[in-house]
């Protein structure tokens, strides 16, 4: 179970991926620097020598910037897990509180009460403390690729290497240019292969899923999103609280929001979302009611989780979404966030492995279907691989679902 985003593991491994092509390229500027060449007198010979010596100097740059970048990735890792560890105690300490409490059958606990502050001022700490790590890390695995792309470096300097996630606002800041029409077929289209990236617009992605995922959702996009043969861009139509039409064109994707790098349609839609909303910042936090008025124009409900209701709105055709609640409350302390739950997720295809889910808190997610005996299957919007659940479908009963979930947003059939 982990709490905050990234991998430690991962980011180690990577690490020594980057030291171990930093001692290929050492290696290879010492033998390069080695080479003689002083009996070759001639203009070529000259020219022979500066190239060696260029060579060398670009490799072994190239040696301190992987290194660099390698000792970034390290120092993040040790944070992570510090970080980890730390609220992994305190939640630890909580839990034995709450037991005792439990088992001593008051109703109020001044020992629990005390545990409940600690954990509080604890979490809040630690969550105060992870953005600003993941800021250094980041500026200096960025100042390292530049280094070493400056020298020729290429190799593992790609998106993976670095921790992903970073967890604070203002990720929004590079862009990959389109490089023609993207993927509009059903397989392109598929849902569960959107990935949310470092924005905090979850509430969007998730409607996005949801509405991909509904009857008539794969043409409403398709019709939603022109092409521009001569601009070599999409317009993108959203809509306005009144219902009336806006188009947005879309000719870059952002590096780090959905899709990851990866041009697709909804990092399309999710550019055409900033300029809806005036700015990067201000799609960070909302509720799927809310963006499903903006792609559709339709209107959207919000409420109280209700699996019935939501067994209905689908089966109207209806796309729906719920959340987590950021804080839950022992007493009038507010602690923890989304439970831990017991759940089933499909892998292979068609068989059903049960498990336990770390269901992320201040969240949202897609519900793709309810059946008859009110088991609920939601996706989580941050996709394939992800930290918390691993990415696909999760099936939950209808009782650790209600432990899990505290609103639904309904929108409108297509």
């Amino acid at each position: 179970m982990t709490f905050f985003p990234g991998n430690a593991g991962l980011i180690r491994a990577n690490a020594h991926e980057l030291r171990t092509e930093a001692t290929r390229f050492d290696a290879t500027s010492e033998q390069v620097a080695g080479i003689v060449l002083n009996e070759w007198d001639t203009d070529a010979g000259v020219a022979a020598r500066r190239a060696r010596r260029t060579m060398a100097g670009d490799l072994a740059a190239a040696h301190s910037a992987y290194d660099r970048c390698a000792g970034a990735l390290e120092t993040f890792a040790d944070g992570l897990e510090r970080l980890e560890e730390g609220y992994r105690q305190a939640a630890q300490a909580l839990e034995l509180a709450t037991a005792r409490s439990a088992a001593g059958g008051g109703f109020f606990d001044p020992d629990l009460l005390v545990e409940n502050l600690r954990f509080s001022t604890t979490r809040s700490d630690l969550i105060d403390e992870y953005p600003a790590l993941a800021r250094t890390a980041e500026a200096e695995i960025v100042a390292a690729a530049n280094e070493a792309a400056a020298h020729g470096g290429g190799g593992p300097f790609q998106t993976q290497v670095f921790p992903s996630d970073w967890g604070d606002e203002g990720v929004l800041d590079r862009k990959v240019p389109l490089d023609g029409e993207v993927d509009l077929s059903d397989a392109g289209l598929d849902p569960l292969l959107i990935k949310q990236g470092g924005a905090g617009d979850c509430w969007y992605i998730a409607a996005l899923i949801s509405i991909a995922d509904s009857p008539g959702g794969a043409d409403f996009i398709r019709d939603h999103m022109e092409w521009d043969e001569e601009k070599q861009g999409y317009w993108v139509t959203l809509y306005f609280p009144d219902g009336s039409p806006g188009k947005y064109f879309v000719d870059s994707v952002y590096a780090d929001g959905a899709g990851q790098g990866r041009v697709n349609w909804a990092s399309v839609y999710e550019a055409a979302l900033v300029q809806h909303e005036g700015g990067e910042d201000d799609i960070n936090g909302g509720y799927s009611d809310n963006a499903f008025e903006i792609i559709t124009g339709g209107d959207a409900s919000r409420g109280g989780t209700d699996v019935d209701k939501m067994r209905d709105a689908l089966e109207d055709g209806k796309p729906v979404a719920v959340s987590t609640d950021s804080e839950r409350k022992v007493l009038w302390v507010e602690w923890g966030g989304a439970p831990t739950v017991d759940a089933q997720v499909e892998n292979p295809p068609g068989v059903w492995t049960s498990t336990e889910i770390d269901i992320v808190d201040g969240h949202a997610y897609s519900v793709v279907d309810v059946d008859d005996d009110g088991n609920v299957f939601v996706v989580n919007p941050w996709g394939p691989g992800n930290s918390s659940d691993g990415g696909g479908v999760i099936k939950l009963s209808e009782e650790e679902f209600e432990r899990a979930f505290s609103k639904q947003s309904i929108g409108s059939p297509l």
